[in-house]
């Protein structure tokens, strides 16, 4: 991190050893913020490559399609590096004995097994929470929260960090990451279609675009390498799709964790309303606002 940016950006312990965030509370950076812009020049180079040697390239619906879902993609992007994904502040004081040992150590609650420290909570319906006790960040962390690696930090609705966009995916930066995957895959999808219609379009002799096919092999190359990114980026939206109107994420279902505040019994009108909540709804206020010092 440069010094400019240190001017702008702290470290608080409170919050992870491994992240920056603005003085002010409500962006951060995470160590592998440079990953982002490796990754959005894969899209970036072929969309220019195809808009240049496009005989198309003077259609205004041609290039605008590629335009508008460039800049969504860029913004999504933006968003999933610099949104604080969920994290919850640490208890700085060393007070390690603050955790009160439970007498139900090594029985299984809501599909988990309790630790000794673990704090368990009855609610209102009578079902027990297993509130996890992080020995590193000294809290009882909430159900489906889980301890990054990477930031070291515990973060609400942990999925998984991607080294892709260089952030972690949670409970407030998952509708960006779905929002930019679906771009990548329907920028993908609009290059490669106006490819094949001018493709097929300059074989003919009497096609509109018949001697003005000049750099096809480059628009071509460009093209496969978007399309290649944009099937992957599809289907991990695709995945992402399925896990939200599921109530899961992907640690969840890759552990065979339960979430003990999904639906019991999965509808087509539950899981559309999930994924209008996750995708549309009010995002919960960030903690960083309330801890972040000068």
């Amino acid at each position: 991190m440069g010094g400019c940016l240190s001017r702008i950006f702290i470290k608080d312990v409170k919050l992870g050893n491994a992240v920056w965030f603005l003085k002010e509370g409500g962006a951060m950076l995470s160590p592998y913020w440079w990953a982002a812009g490796i990754t959005f020049q894969i899209p970036l180079l072929c969309t220019v490559v195809f808009c240049r040697y496009s005989p198309a390239r003077h259609h205004v619906w041609v290039v605008g399609g590629c335009g508008v879902l460039l800049v969504s993609a860029g913004y999504f992007q933006i968003m999933v590096c610099t949104s604080d994904p969920g994290i919850i502040p640490r208890q700085v004081e060393k007070d390690a004995e603050r955790a009160v040992q439970n007498d139900r150590a090594g029985e299984e609650v809501m599909g988990l097994l309790v630790q000794p420290r673990d704090q368990l909570v009855k609610t209102e319906e009578g079902e027990m929470l297993v509130y996890r006790w992080c020995r590193t960040c000294k809290i009882h962390r909430p159900p489906r929260a889980a301890h990054c690696m990477t930031l070291d930090c515990c973060v609400t609705e942990y999925d998984h960090f991607c080294p892709v966009v260089g952030s972690c995916i949670a409970q407030r930066t998952l509708r960006y990451f779905v929002g930019f995957l679906t771009s990548c895959a329907l920028l993908a999808s609009w290059t490669g279609g106006c490819t094949y219609y001018l493709l097929r379009t300059s074989c003919s002799p009497t096609g509109p675009y018949y001697t003005d096919i000049r750099g096809r092999d480059r628009m071509v190359a460009a093209t496969s390498i978007g399309c290649g990114a944009g099937f992957w980026t599809g289907v991990m939206s695709l995945f992402y799709y399925y896990l939200i109107c599921a109530e899961h994420t992907k640690r969840e279902d890759a552990r065979g964790l339960p979430n003990p505040f999904a639906s019991k019994k999965f509808t087509l009108m539950g899981g559309l309303r999930a994924l209008m909540t996750v995708l549309c709804g009010a995002l919960p206020q960030s903690r960083l606002q309330t801890t972040a010092v000068a």
